[in-house]
């Protein structure tokens, strides 16, 4: 793979890569300050709806299984958008709750 093909994969990766931080926090207790454990999934969720606005051309990967376009793009940007309101918009629900962990990898994975 080059880097090119990671750069075409970018939304894939950072999703991939916030789920195993989810998985490697739950596993080692740190959801016990909701509050902090919030504030540091809401950054991330901000960061890679930023991400989204770095231009790329459109390409393909996999013997042409994955394309890319402007369009697709886009479209991806406002699903990550859309996960981000939904994160913040239930912060203090899930802090109440204490179920911040379980509710953000169900978000992400879906």
């Amino acid at each position: 793979m080059t880097l090119d093909t990671f750069l075409l994969l970018r939304y894939e990766w950072i999703l991939g890569l916030l789920i195993f931080f989810l998985l490697v926090a739950k596993l080692r207790d740190w959801d016990s300050k909701p509050r902090q454990f919030l504030v540091i999934i809401n950054s991330l969720l901000v960061l890679n709806f930023i991400v989204g606005f770095i231009p790329l051309d459109k390409g393909t990967a996999f013997f042409d299984f994955f394309r890319t376009t402007h369009l697709i793009d886009f479209e991806k940007n406002i699903l990550n958008m859309g996960v981000l309101l939904i994160s913040v918009g239930s912060s203090r629900w899930i802090a109440d709750q204490n179920t911040e962990g379980n509710f953000t990898f169900l978000c992400l994975a879906a």
